[in-house]
């Protein structure tokens, strides 16, 4: 913050406290399809110690879908900095704490029928550079257990 405004005058807010903030909505979405499966065989031998089996057999087949992105207001005239990612083409509003609330509906809604320059609501994206963060996750497991019994289920392995 500075002493002085761009007038020469003298800031009737230095050193008061404040924030700078940046309005931006954030949507964030996340998927998941699975099915899953399992069978099972048992068979016994009584002859054989009281020999039991079992066999069981699982599968999973998932997939999982997760999506982002960030929406914010960016500046698309600038001439010094044509990149409307770039933090100089950020739309802030000053805050003062020792303020009474501000409207802000009008600014938040839309910039370009207060402020300077040309403004457009653009798509940030998780993955930056104005693209949707978007990820895609596929699992296949399977799995064959076996378990043997012996003398009436007092020995299994």
């Amino acid at each position: 913050m500075v002493a002085n405004l761009e007038n020469g005058q003298l800031n009737p807010k230095f050193l008061h406290p404040f924030t700078d903030v940046e309005q931006n909505n954030i949507y964030s979405q996340d998927a998941i399809q699975s099915y899953q499966g399992i069978a099972t065989y048992k068979f016994f031998v009584p002859k054989w110690w009281d020999y039991k089996q079992q066999l069981s057999f699982t599968t999973e087949h998932r997939n999982t879908q997760s999506e982002g992105a960030t929406r914010a207001w960016r500046r698309i005239d600038n001439p010094v900095q044509t990149d409307p990612y770039n933090n100089a083409n950020r739309f802030f509003y000053r805050v003062y704490w020792d303020d009474p609330k501000a409207k802000l509906s009008t600014i938040l809604t839309d910039p370009n029928k207060i402020g300077y320059g040309k403004w457009a609501y653009v798509e940030g994206g998780g993955g930056g550079n104005g693209k949707d963060s978007i990820t895609l996750r596929k699992l296949d497991h399977y799995a064959l257990t076996s378990q043997s019994a012996f003398f009436n289920e007092k020995l299994a392995t």
